[in-house]
Parts: C-alpha cells; structure tokens; sequence
C-alpha cells in the first residue's frame, strides 16, 4: 500500500498523469498534479476521493472522512 501511494505521489507530474488507464487514479494524479480539487470529485472511491480533496484543499477534516484507519493515519501524517 505504502508502495503505490508513493508511485501516486511521484507521477504527480501532469504529463504523466495523462497517461494512467484507470479513471480514477487519473483524476487523483491530475488534482494533485495541478492542485485542483475539481478533479478529486470525479474519483468514485469515496476514502480515495477524500484523501485527494484532503492535499489539494490542504484540509485536515478530509482526512478525518476517510474510513480505512491506516490510510487515515497516513493523510493526518501528511497534513502535519
């Protein structure tokens, strides 16, 4: 898990991002990428869609949305 997290944060460039099949980490990639939150809400995963919202908003209570509790811990980490 720890392992594509990673993967996600390192293609966050948004060239590359154009290129990832799946819809969803696509739409992730691009609101990070770009720092635009309007494509967080295209991701159909809601704890995947909330941790995006969560970095591109910079908002805690995002964070605290997400229901898998290792995940959870990861975005509270991140957010300081």
């Amino acid at each position: 898990m720890v392992g594509v997290l990673w993967m996600r944060e390192a293609m966050a460039d948004a060239s590359a991002c154009h290129s990832i099949k799946d819809a969803d980490e696509r739409a992730y990639c691009l609101g990070l990428a770009w720092k635009n939150h309007g494509y967080c809400y295209r991701i159909k995963d809601a704890d995947q869609r909330n941790e995006c919202l969560a970095k591109t908003k910079e908002s805690r209570d995002r964070c605290q949305a997400i229901k898998d509790h290792d995940r959870r811990k990861a975005c509270l980490a991140k957010m300081g």
